[in-house]
């Protein structure tokens, strides 16, 4: 079993190519001591390849189709019994993030009823309405990202599954 923070290393290094990632691993083994060097040494390589690190780490469509590609590449690899696993797991995903609308809602009516003593205007509920649909849309796909990166960290760290 990999160590963690190579783990972790190979995360930060996922927009590279395969054997560009593994042969950074090698020549940077002896570098991963503490958690924050692993995001000093990303960016290090990132820079040696003139990648501008915070750009592409910060941007939340291309983690989104990363975790998607990741899922799709790791149910490729897996068997039968792997795949049912992950097909619950992501039942699962799906569920809890329609569980998360809950509060949400509730939030919304309670402020909506408040709004709607204060004043009486049709656009303004519409105007509310959309920015917690806004902000609903931007959490899920946040924690969409979190639960889909751990979700495939689970079937690639554990490779005897």
């Amino acid at each position: 079993m990999e160590d963690k923070r190579i783990i972790k290393l190979r995360g930060k290094l996922k927009y590279l190519e395969a054997s560009e990632i593994e042969k950074e691993i090698k020549a940077n083994r002896d570098k991963l001591k503490t958690d924050k060097e692993i995001d000093k040494i990303a960016k290090e390589i990132y820079h040696k390849r003139g990648i501008n690190y915070q750009k592409i780490n910060n941007n939340i469509f291309n983690n989104f189709m990363y975790e998607i590609k990741q899922f799709v590449n790791i149910y490729k690899e897996k068997n039968k019994k792997i795949r049912r696993l992950m097909i619950f797991d992501l039942i699962y995903m799906i569920v809890l993030l329609i569980l998360i609308k809950v509060p949400f809602i509730l939030v919304k009516d309670i402020s909506y009823e408040y709004i709607a003593l204060l004043i009486s205007n049709n656009i303004i509920s519409k105007i509310w309405d959309l920015i917690f649909l806004i902000i609903y849309t931007i959490t899920i796909i946040c924690i969409f990202i979190v639960l889909m990166n751990n979700f495939n960290n689970k079937y690639i760290i554990n490779k005897e599954i």
